[in-house]
């Protein structure tokens, strides 16, 4: 055996701590030591044959204790947000941060550098959804201590707010109607449901969800055309979104389509028009009257009065076939009408004369939009006085009423004005009125 003998730690004394002697023929040993030197070290003296040398002070990497300070657990984190962890650790020590059971995805890193070993690690974004993190510190000699943290305790993954019940196919085939209607979906689990129906923006109910996300909520709906807004609140954060357009009304086929071949229509912006079912989707498509094509130019949504009305660009003196299609849901119908975009209504057209006693009424064609004026006065008299004033309506109609004699001849001299000053030339008509 060899003669060398190891005296292994010294404390910040100079305090031998053991003692061994080495019995391997190159001179290696080992023992637990338990002692350091005032810097946290250890020294090895070697005495041979009397001599005594002195090892470096050599790091022995004892961790030191690793404590998360903030958050604290039970605290919550908004969505979308990063958690600020802070505590202290072992002065120079790696750190990263990850999800218990989840270590491969790093949120946070970084050393344990400030004053005092304290640290300050910011993570990535975080869900608005419970998390353990576990704080991970890696020593210099490689030794590990973790320490977690959980917050947003009890909370779920957020779940988008879904309307499952009334159906798609409920919708579409118009089966809810008005009165108390049971709105039901998924959602995250204890999240607070609410729904707002857009036409008057008050809320129909308030619901929460259960364990599993199942919600339900019932309110009273009137006759009319919805696009509800579905909110969700979890942790204090609230998405919302928008559900299936549905109508309370029964389905209604297109009337009072227009233009027809009997009205005026001005091609540059021509007017469409007509009742169908609230909330239903108008299409308006056109083409040349035995064209065999035609192609969509307007499009709008019936309101909730059951009128439609939106404008679209025709060619000047053409024949039209012109296709107005409603689609509401699985429901549909449509109408065809033939128009005619010809020349301007210079000369008042169509009038026509009837009374009620003393009551004349006057009806006939002028420019969309146009002043209508008749002067009359007695056949033969030479003078006339200007009895009757209106305007034409959007397709060139127009009816007017004004008093009259009966038993007497008049003759009815009409002029019609649009687009400034300019006057159409007159039309004249004689008309008796009859008791």
């Amino acid at each position: 055996m060899s003669k060398k003998k190891y005296l292994t730690g010294a404390s910040a004394a100079g305090i031998m701590v053991a003692t061994l002697a080495s019995g391997l023929s190159f001179g290696s040993a080992a023992s637990a030591v338990t002692a350091r030197d005032a810097v946290g070290g250890t020294q090895v003296m070697q005495k041979v044959h009397g001599q005594e040398t002195r090892s470096g002070v050599v790091s022995d990497d004892v961790a030191s204790t690793l404590a998360v300070t903030s958050p604290r657990d039970g605290d919550e984190v908004a969505a979308d947000a990063s958690a600020e962890i802070r505590g202290v650790g072992q002065d120079g020590a790696s750190l990263r941060v990850y999800e218990r059971g989840n270590e491969d995805v790093v949120l946070a890193s970084g050393m344990v550098n400030g004053e005092n070993g304290s640290f300050s690690l910011e993570t990535v974004p975080l869900e608005a959804r419970e998390y353990v993190l576990v704080v991970e510190q890696r020593g210099k000699g490689n030794n590990v201590t973790t320490a977690e943290v959980t917050i947003n305790e009890g909370q779920s993954e957020v779940v988008p707010v879904t309307v499952t019940t009334p159906s798609q196919d409920d919708v579409d085939n118009g089966r809810i109607r008005a009165g108390m209607v049971e709105f039901s979906g998924e959602a995250t689990p204890f999240a607070t449901i609410t729904m707002d129906l857009w036409k008057d923006g008050r809320e129909l109910f308030t619901a929460e969800a259960d364990e599993t996300g199942r919600w339900a909520g019932t309110g009273w709906v009137g006759e009319s055309t919805y696009t509800p807004v579905v909110k969700q609140t979890v942790g204090g954060v609230t998405t919302e979104s928008n559900w299936l357009t549905f109508s309370t009304v029964a389905y209604a086929n297109l009337t009072e389509v227009r233009p027809t071949a009997d009205d005026v229509v001005q091609p540059s912006n021509a007017l469409f028009s007509g009742k169908g079912t609230p909330g239903a989707t108008v299409s308006v498509w056109t083409g040349p009257k035995d064209s065999g094509w035609a192609r969509q130019i307007a499009s709008t949504t019936v309101t909730g009065d059951r009128v439609f009305a939106v404008r679209g660009w025709l060619s000047a003196n053409t024949k039209y076939t012109v296709f107005t299609y409603q689609e509401l849901g699985a429901k549909s119908d449509q109408v065809m009408n033939q128009i005619d975009t010809g020349a301007e209504i210079k000369d008042l057209a169509d009038v026509a004369a009837s009374n009620v006693g003393t009551t004349t009424t006057l009806t006939g064609k002028a420019q969309p939009g146009a002043t209508v004026e008749f002067w009359t006065g007695p056949k033969d008299s030479g003078w006339a006085l200007k009895r009757f004033t209106t305007t034409a309506d959007a397709y060139g109609h127009f009816t007017v009423s004004a008093y009259l004699s009966t038993g007497n001849p008049y003759v009815l001299s009409g002029y019609q004005s649009w687009a400034g000053d300019y006057f159409g030339a007159s039309t004249t008509l004689e008309y008796t009125p009859t008791n």
